[in-house]
């Protein structure tokens, strides 16, 4: 299949989410709210996909572009810290605040969006990323970007989008 996505230039698209934060189960968990990442971090929800192309593709001369289809904090995760009931991003506030994540949810989600964008462009073979959600369907209300969270991606996305 990825041989013929490359015959036809395709791209391969993957979906990257992690909780209760985006850094949870990665190289850089534990290093508090400003981890910073390099090209070597790696995860096995987010940053999954460095993983696949390290240790999979690129051992194989198989090269396609990446397009991370849907990304971002979802508590579906099994196992993980933070309320047991939680499932987007809008109802892990609370934890991010007790856990030193920062005190405003919309600002610790654009932080850990910030960082996930930074370690994408590290790699040239990605070409963005699509955040869950933006005005969902009822029943995900908990991961709508709308509001708060869309101004301050606004913002960032004003000076860091590609020309």
């Amino acid at each position: 299949a990825i041989q013929t996505a490359i015959q036809y230039d395709g791209w391969l698209g993957l979906h990257e989410y992690s909780a209760p934060t985006m850094y949870y189960l990665s190289s850089v968990e534990g290093k508090g709210r400003y981890p910073g990442v390099t090209p070597q971090d790696t995860g096995w929800l987010t940053l999954r996909y460095r993983k696949v192309y390290n240790e999979v593709l690129n051992p194989a001369g198989l090269q396609l572009p990446l397009v991370m289809t849907e990304l971002g904090v979802d508590g579906l995760v099994q196992n993980r810290p933070g309320p047991p009931d939680g499932r987007g991003w809008q109802d892990f506030q609370g934890y991010w605040a007790e856990n030193g994540y920062g005190l405003w949810g919309p600002g610790a989600y654009v932080e850990q969006l910030v960082w996930y964008d930074n370690a994408m462009r590290q790699d040239d073979y990605v070409i963005g990323g699509t955040i869950y959600a933006l005005a969902p369907t009822a029943g995900w209300e908990s991961y709508d970007i709308r509001g708060a969270c869309a101004g301050v991606l606004q913002q960032y996305l004003s000076v860091h989008a590609a020309a």
